[in-house]
This record gives structure tokens, C-alpha cells and sequence, in this order.
């Protein structure tokens, strides 16, 4: 070969190695980005996701103070339906002893009643015979 030819060759050769050189440069430079972007990505997510945990923390709180609520109302209603079993059975009583005439000594109160099912007033009347 020529030493034309070769310089030639060589003046080619470069010329390739640095069009080689910046494509590889172009491929680092957009592997660097893309990763980036990936970077950025997961970090939204995190964000996200702490967001939406956070979130479902809050609701979690709300609906417990909700609880607290609602057990305070119905506690409320249960004292209703006491007193008005114990009204109820306060004038079932007195209609019972206006009818029969006497009245029976043992008494029970609804919240007794309740707390004890299996506790029944004592009947002295031997014409009366104990209700089961």
C-alpha cells in the first residue's frame, strides 16, 4: 500500500472513531436521563404513596372518633329503653294491683331484671302461684 493510501485510511479510521465517540457519548448521556427519569419516578411514587398511607391514617382516625360517637349515642338510647321498660312495668304493676287488690312485697327493678334474668320477685300470695 501507498503511504497515500494509508493516511487515508487512517484520516477514515479517525473519523469513524470519533463518530463512534459520540454516539457513545449520545447513548451515555440518554442511559443517564432514562435513569433519571426512573429516579424521579419512584420518587413520586413514594411521595404518593406516603400520601395516600397517610390518608387512610386519617380516615381510620375519623371513623375511630366516629366510634367513640356513636357507642356515646347509643349508650344514651339503651338508658331510654330501661327507663321506658321500667315505666312499663311500673304500670303493668299498678294495673295488676288495682285489679287483684293487694300488693305483692318483692319487687324487681327492670335494670335488675336485666342484670339478673334469673332472679324472680318472691311471691307470698298462695293463690299466686310463682310466674317461671
Amino acid at each position: 500500500m501507498s503511504e497515500r493510501s494509508d493516511t487515508e485510511l487512517e484520516a477514515q479510521l479517525e473519523v469513524k472513531l470519533a463518530e463512534a465517540e459520540e454516539y457513545v457519548a449520545r447513548l451515555r448521556k440518554e442511559l443517564a436521563e432514562l435513569r433519571a427519569r426512573k429516579a424521579r419516578a419512584r420518587a413520586e411514587r413514594a411521595v404518593v404513596e406516603a400520601a395516600e398511607e397517610e390518608m387512610r391514617e386519617a380516615e381510620q382516625h375519623s371513623v375511630t372518633d366516629e366510634l367513640d360517637k356513636y357507642m356515646q349515642r347509643t349508650a344514651v338510647q339503651w338508658r331510654s329503653v330501661l327507663e321506658f321498660l321500667e315505666d312499663s312495668i311500673a304500670e303493668l304493676r299498678r294495673d295488676r294491683e288495682n285489679s287483684t287488690g293487694h300488693t305483692p312485697e318483692a319487687r324487681i327493678s327492670a335494670e335488675d331484671a336485666v342484670l339478673d334474668p334469673v332472679s324472680q320477685p318472691r311471691h307470698d300470695d298462695p293463690e299466686e302461684p310463682p310466674q317461671h
